[in-house]
């Protein structure tokens, strides 16, 4: 079975030659990956030579949405794992010998490593990674950032859980994320493995104007599940992410009331009041109380705790 195989919709921007060279010059052997480009451009690919390389399938769709296009591509690849990769941000050389170091390690269904977030192609602004193994279920649900371009996900538990949600129009990405994290562990690697193009070069067509109620929806959704509150609070292993899950169950309660939704308000605060008994020893310690009552900031919080 091939390794991994890495999808790239693309809407053709200029990026894209850069994100594409920087899969084909992986340290591994060629007939260990397969990239699969999702042509959403609405006109063809001006010819290149990648075009014609072997590990390159192109698909076209027509201006779809995101994760309706990297499940188009999903159901070509054949790659026991799976590389969801944007046309403007690109893999580092190691990253597949890092992430197939890391698969011989463990088990896990989600491998991620670290993401550097780029000012433009040598200038970084910041390296994320959690650094953490295991039930990670707590710091996805509560604002930690596991970027879904340095990370790889087993295809088959992909498929067996719908792959992309249709239905949210923003936050796929860690939508994906939180519906793993709650049925499954996470495993890592120290290693950097991708960059994330970010600052003033950065366009996106993304609208960020609707994360916020696709974020709530979504948020909704996992909160619902028996096996939420046990797997949040196993994973909330020091004082500053057990104040964060309080705060994700306050939150949940306060935007379920705002929309008259009483039953999921009522359910949200009866979680909420459980873990006071959890988090009362965590009470005494400042680190608890800045996670409830201020925002998260991905990749800082966790290194000051």
């Amino acid at each position: 079975m091939t390794f991994c195989s890495i999808v790239v919709p693309t809407v053709a921007r200029s990026t894209f030659q850069r994100t594409l060279c920087s899969l084909l010059c992986q340290s591994v052997a060629r007939s260990a990956y397969e990239i699969i480009v999702v042509n959403d451009s609405g006109q063809p690919l001006p010819d290149a030579p990648w075009l014609h390389e072997s590990p390159v399938t192109v698909l076209d769709t027509d201006r779809v949405d995101r994760c309706v296009a990297r499940n188009a591509g999903v159901a070509r690849a054949s790659g026991k794992y799976l590389s969801f990769v944007d046309d403007d941000d690109w893999l580092l050389p190691n990253a597949l010998a890092a992430f197939q170091r890391l698969a011989d390690e463990s088990a896990a269904v989600w491998l991620y490593g670290g993401a550097r977030l780029m000012h433009d192609e040598t200038e970084c602004a910041a390296e994320l990674n959690l650094r953490k193994t295991g039930n990670c279920f707590a710091q996805v649900m509560a604002g930690e950032w596991i970027p879904l371009q340095a990370s790889l996900v087993d295809r088959q538990t992909f498929l067996r859980h719908g792959g992309f949600h249709p239905r949210l129009l923003a936050t796929q990405d860690l939508d994906l994320a939180r519906r793993f994290a709650l049925r499954y562990d996470f495993a890592n690697t120290a290693e950097p493995v991708a960059c994330i193009l970010r600052g003033p070069r950065w366009q996106t067509t993304t609208d960020y104007a609707r994360n916020p109620f696709f974020n709530a929806i979504g948020r909704e959704w996992l909160l619902a599940e028996p096996a939420a509150l046990p797997r949040m609070m196993s994973s909330a292993g020091n004082s500053y992410w057990r104040g964060r899950v309080l705060r994700v169950y306050l939150a949940a309660a306060l935007w379920s009331l705002k929309g008259s939704h009483l039953g999921d308000a009522l359910r949200n605060l009866a979680h909420a009041l459980t873990l006071v008994g959890f988090v009362a020893t965590s009470a005494t310690q400042s680190a608890f109380w800045r996670a409830l009552f201020k925002h998260h900031v991905s990749g800082a919080a966790y290194s000051a705790v």
